[in-house]
């Protein structure tokens, strides 16, 4: 499968999406685009589960990879996700 990954697509695939609301994290190193993570937090009967949905990274940027993933993993806890 091929899919362009650009602004407007993120937009429309996450930003805009209906409830529960995806979260985007965006990643720059020096100025330019390394990645970005897509995630949301979805409550039902009184569980909290969170999923990852989407990640896209830069060639070569394996460390932002990691970056996002605890930033999102950090904000899941935070929020009481059980899984």
């Amino acid at each position: 499968h091929a899919v362009v990954r650009d602004a407007a697509w993120v937009q429309w695939r996450f930003l805009d999406a209906p409830a529960p609301r995806y979260r985007v994290l965006f990643a720059w190193i020096h100025d330019q685009p390394a990645g970005y993570l897509a995630y949301r937090l979805v409550e039902t009967e009184g569980r909290a589960t969170g999923y990852l949905a989407d990640l896209f990274l830069a060639p070569g940027a394996r460390a932002v990879a990691a970056a996002l993933i605890d930033a999102a993993l950090a904000d899941f806890t935070a929020r009481r996700a059980g899984s």
